[in-house]
């Protein structure tokens, strides 16, 4: 199991003795293409490190469109946000293929802070910093994205517009010829 978790980008780090305490309280979990890992406004259950498969991060909007937030694959964690902010998930985590994840529990990760030499939390705060500008960058990214698909949607009946206009035009001087 040690092995398994060193391919973990969180755990790398660590040593033996570390990673053999942390296999002692995984859960591992199986997900089949799109399940539901966690829900909006659901508590956290703990910090999920993904073994094999992919877990796409979405919000909805309240007129009911998806927003991705981030893809993670082999090797990466989520979940770490709520944990850290102790809060409730502010988004989705679906598996968008068949996905097995560790899940180390919410209660065992508070407790492994104290019992571990090497504080996960210490680089888990960086990352969950990271992470949150990272989903920020993302949300801008797509907002705009957003305004330039409706630019582009404007700019089309506006060029339809003038098409209708010169169309009514032509119209009206074809109707005065005599």
């Amino acid at each position: 199991m040690n092995k398994l978790l060193k391919e973990q980008v969180l755990l790398e780090d660590f040593s033996n003795q570390e990673l053999t305490s942390i296999s002692k309280i995984i859960q591992k979990l199986n997900f089949k293409k799109g399940d539901y890992i966690f829900k909006e406004k659901e508590d956290t259950k703990g910090l999920y490190l993904i073994h094999s498969g992919r877990v796409e991060i979405a919000k909805f909007t309240p007129d009911g469109w998806k927003q991705t937030l981030a893809v993670f694959t082999k090797g990466h964690f989520f979940g770490e946000l709520s944990i850290l902010e102790k809060r409730r998930h502010e988004a989705v985590a679906t598996a968008t293929e068949n996905t097995q994840i560790f899940l180390i529990g919410k209660k065992d990760f508070e407790r492994m802070e104290k019992e571990i030499r090497i504080s996960p939390s210490k680089s888990l705060r960086g990352l969950g910093s990271d992470r949150r500008r990272a989903c920020i960058t993302e949300q801008e990214l797509a907002r705009k994205q957003q305004i330039e698909e409706l630019n582009k949607g404007v700019a089309g009946l506006e060029e339809t517009s003038r098409l209708g206009d010169i169309a009514a035009q032509l119209r009206g001087r074809e109707g005065t010829r005599t």
